[in-house]
């Protein structure tokens, strides 16, 4: 299959863009920190004094003299005071660094809370050994048991061997579905590999962005439960949104704004580059924002004809979780998800009963809960 490389590359160019501008942005903030310092600190001050000598003067006292206008302390600055602005900036800026924003606070809040969103579950294990274990939740709502000390080692998957190709199956599937739509709505973009490794959740290495699967799962018995959350994760992919990562490494707000700001101190040049160029622009709309983000996510999953699939994954996972008796404390919540994917599946359903067509309901979840995943084990073969 022939993946889009030229995008993937248009990607990273435009998060690499986006680092240049705030780095741009902070070395400007710096820069008008220093004229601050050197031109108009030096006038103001000197206009101070000017006021206070004209008004002595009204009650008898030496005439002030001529004052000079700021264009002469601009061809005369002050570099001692100009130096002091931009140490006084660059205080400020690694005490931005240092503390974590109110928007960070939020997000960190939220991952500890919630994990993203991860393979289905499938028994694999005894049932003597799983009756205590806490098991695997794909949304990161159940108590989560350390099964191995330090990080997983990953495996890169090779084009051709069987791995690939069951992910590959899953890539032209998605491609199938949207041919449903004249024009389809997204130009999908697909990874030219994969990293795997056991007992892990599906996520992101960002670092090659290149998605991390369960080894678990890529068997052609269990493959088909990795089509939904593969999807679902595909919409970061796809998205034109800067990664938030990218820009970890410079200022998210400005510490003691009206100090800082007041006295000149341009640390919120780079701040505000930063917010501009990031989803959410400004600090209060963390929320909203990462609703809006899933939205688009599960609207991507739609469009890729696993809508559906991912509304069942979620019915069974939220059952899952009424049974252990745990409290939804993902964002947005599990029963939001499950509403916003049943109305967008209600309206395609109708569309295609518009076009004589007969639609596919998937079934809600009764009776028992369905077996899980363990990842990390290995199931003993009957003799």
């Amino acid at each position: 299959m022939m993946h889009q490389q030229v995008p993937q590359r248009e990607k990273k160019n435009r998060q690499e863009m986006f680092v240049r501008k705030v780095r741009a942005a902070s070395v400007m903030g710096a820069f008008l920190s220093f004229v601050v310092g050197a031109c108009l600190a030096p006038f103001l001050w000197a206009a101070v004094l000017w006021v206070f000598h004209w008004l002595g003067s009204i009650f008898g006292g030496s005439s002030p003299g001529v004052f000079h206008g700021l264009l002469d302390f601009v061809t005369a600055p002050n570099l001692r005071v100009g130096l002091f602005w931009l140490l006084y900036y660059i205080v400020g800026y690694i005490a931005a660094l240092w503390r974590l924003s109110p928007r960070e606070k939020a997000a960190l809040r939220a991952q500890l809370s919630q994990s993203t969103t991860s393979a289905y579950f499938w028994q694999t294990g005894d049932e003597e050994e799983e009756e205590n274990d806490e098991g695997i939740d794909p949304l990161g709502l159940a108590p989560r048991t350390p099964k191995r000390k330090g990080q997983p080692v990953y495996s890169r998957a090779i084009p051709g061997e069987l791995k690939h190709e069951l992910v590959e199956r899953c890539y032209q599937e998605y491609r199938k579905a949207l041919l449903r739509y004249n024009p389809p709505p997204v130009d999908l973009k697909t990874p030219k590999t994969f990293d795997y490794a056991k007992g892990v959740r599906l996520g992101w290495n960002k670092k090659d962005m290149l998605p991390m699967l369960p080894q678990e799962l890529l068997v052609p018995e269990h493959i088909h439960v990795l089509l939904a959350p593969l999807a679902y994760h595909l919409a970061w992919y796809n998205s034109d949104e800067p990664d938030r990562g990218a820009l970890s490494e410079y200022p998210d707000f400005v510490p003691w704004p009206w100090l800082l700001i007041l006295t000149g101190n341009c640390l919120w040049l780079p701040v505000m580059v930063r917010h501009h160029l990031e989803v959410p622009a400004y600090l209060h709309e963390i929320s909203e924002d990462q609703r809006e983000q899933v939205h688009k996510a599960l609207q991507f999953t739609c469009y890729l004809g696993q809508g559906p699939a991912l509304e069942h994954l979620y019915r069974r996972i939220q059952a899952e979780v009424e049974r252990r008796g745990l409290e939804d404390r993902s964002f947005p919540t599990l029963s939001e998800r499950i509403g916003y994917l049943e109305v967008l599946n209600r309206q395609e359903r109708e569309q295609m009963r518009q076009l004589g067509l007969t639609p596919v309901v998937p079934p809600l979840v009764k009776g028992e809960v369905p077996p899980q995943l363990y990842p990390g084990r290995t199931r003993r073969r009957e003799q």
